[in-house]
Formats: C-alpha cells, structure tokens, sequence
C-alpha cells in the first residue's frame, strides 16, 4: 500500500492551511494537532458504535442520506435530490487527514504500510484496536525524541489501517474517500473555512 501520494496531498493542504490560518505568536501546533487526531478517533469511534453495550442500536451509521444542498429547489422550498452517505468512511478519513499531518511532521512520509492478511474480526477486537489507536497516539506525544516518535507513529498507522479492514473498507474506498475530503478541505480554506 503506497501512502507518498497520500502524504504529498497533506502536505499541500497543511501548507495551505498554515498560509490560510498562520500560526499565532505563542501558538502550539503539534499539540493542536496531537488534540484533532484524539477528536477525530473520537468521532469515528462514535460513529461506529459498537462499543455501546447499553444500546440495542449498535450498528454503525454506514450509509446515511441527507441532502444534496446543491439542488436545493428554491420555488419549491426543498431539497430536490438527496446523497447516500458512510458516515463511518468519512470519520475514517478525517482521521487519516490527522494521522498524515502527524506523519509529514515527524518525518514519516515514506513509510509504507505493510499488506496485512484477511482476518475475521469481532467487536471485543475492534474495541481493543481502538484502545491501541489511543495508546499509540499518547507515546507519539509523550516521547521527545524523534526516533521515539517514528517507531509509535509506525504503530500508528499500520494499526489505523488493520482497523480499515477491521470495519469492512478496502484501500480503494479509503483513498477515495480521503481524495473527496481532501478536495473538500481545500475548498473550505479557499471560502474562508
């Protein structure tokens, strides 16, 4: 699985990002950005759902419809078409944004990931691969020396990607998905995001 396209494309965002929103006097981006990998491992994890024992709607919110604001019918005064969208996809690459921005930052860009074998999985292992996405975070951030930092971001992201297969997404659906909201975002700092 070859991520330098993917890291390249983080690149030009962050930067466009950081000529968009440049960085205050005093301001701490690695932690911001250590702080936005926990809120959108946060975001997938709830949307995923499976962790919540005390609900009989465990299942994630794999596809979702809502409307297509773009063919908003004004005379009519609704929506006339809707989208269908992984709301679970979604938060995965929002969290592949974050992970990526790490990585560009720790010099980490040209690693790639290992193919990792087919398994069955249950939702005791996906909790725990969760658990572990957490873990790794917190040692990337606690550990100064870069080296340090490289080996847990390894971690990282080799786990963040068996968690990918862990919820049924080929590499395929997660490029995909990262390229739409890549554009996306570069279409937020374009119109003042």
């Amino acid at each position: 699985m070859n991520l330098k396209k993917l890291y390249e494309k983080q690149a030009e965002l962050d930067a466009e990002i950081e000529k968009q929103h440049p960085n205050q006097n005093g301001e701490d981006r690695e932690s911001m950005d250590f702080l936005a990998l926990y809120a959108e491992l946060g975001e997938l994890l709830n949307e995923w759902r499976g962790f919540k024992y005390w609900s009989d709607d465990r299942g994630p919110r794999i596809l979702k419809k809502t409307p297509d604001m773009k063919t908003f019918d004004e005379t009519e005064g609704r929506v006339a078409d809707w989208i269908v969208t992984n709301p679970l996809l979604e938060e995965y690459a929002d969290c592949l944004h974050a992970i990526l921005t790490l990585g560009n930052r720790f010099g980490v860009a040209d690693f790639e990931v290992p193919e990792l074998l087919a398994q069955e999985y249950d939702t005791a292992s996906i909790v725990a691969k969760f658990l572990d996405l957490f873990y790794f975070v917190g040692e990337i951030e606690a550990h100064p020396f870069e080296s340090e930092r490289q080996k847990w971001y390894r971690e990282l992201i080799v786990n963040f990607v068996e968690l990918g297969k862990m919820l049924s997404f080929t590499w395929e659906e997660v490029e995909a998905a990262y390229l739409q909201k890549n554009k996306a975002n570069h279409d937020r700092q374009a119109n003042g995001y």
